[in-house]
């Protein structure tokens, strides 16, 4: 029931909280974007003892206070939250060699992700002032071991969930780079937003399924 109820939160609160965006309301965004992800974070805590849940549960904890911190406009906060999402990649990048993997499907994933990364960031690259430089970089890294770790669970049982997870992850974090430094738009959150409530949720997800034995 609680797995449920936290899955239930952001179909509710996701609207609520693109239409607050849409009309440039920020501090209902920020409060309607809290609630929200509170959705991913109460699936987590409520998946039983797993190996690695601990780490998970703090990815999607990290995710939580990321959001928060995305929602303010200060430069501060903004780099809070770049750290907040970069620890949350690596503890679930952490989870993805913990656990009984497919090492050259690791290994391929990783190559063609950092390949993915380094055109991310070319992409971004002039349009980064050299203090974000260095950050961004070692950003784009942890995402491509992220989704390279993420997809040797692909083999193990409802291991597409981590895998789908991962992968909406790291586009939902284009969209980001998209809004913070190239095209600022509704658009990015309307595309953006939903690939990342979906994302988390599946990661948190995986970790109940796990934990039941399914």
């Amino acid at each position: 029931m609680v797995t449920l109820i936290g899955l239930f939160i952001p179909l509710v609160f996701l609207p609520l909280l693109l239409f607050a965006r849409m009309q440039g309301w920020q501090r209902r965004s920020i409060v309607l974007k809290a609630i929200a992800s509170s959705g991913f974070v109460i699936v987590g805590l409520s998946a039983p003892e797993a190996p690695g849940r601990s780490l998970i549960v703090a990815g999607l904890i990290l995710g939580w206070f990321g959001d928060v911190a995305l929602s303010f406009r200060h430069h501060r906060a903004f780099m809070f939250g770049l750290v907040a999402f970069l620890s949350g990649h690596v503890a679930y990048t952490v989870v993805g060699y913990q656990l009984p993997s497919n090492r050259f499907a690791i290994v391929g994933a990783s190559i063609t992700s950092l390949g993915l990364a380094l055109l991310a960031l070319r992409w971004l690259w002039s349009r980064l002032t050299p203090s974000l430089r260095l950050p961004v970089v070692i950003y784009l890294l942890a995402i491509a071991a992220m989704v390279g770790a993420a997809v040797g669970q692909l083999q193990q049982p409802q291991g597409h969930y981590f895998v789908g997870g991962a992968i909406l992850f790291a586009l939902s974090d284009l969209l980001v780079a998209r809004e913070r430094f190239v095209a600022p738009g509704f658009a990015n959150a309307l595309i953006g937003l939903p690939i990342y409530y979906t994302g988390q949720s599946m990661i948190a997800v995986w970790l109940v399924l796990r934990g039941l034995g399914v």
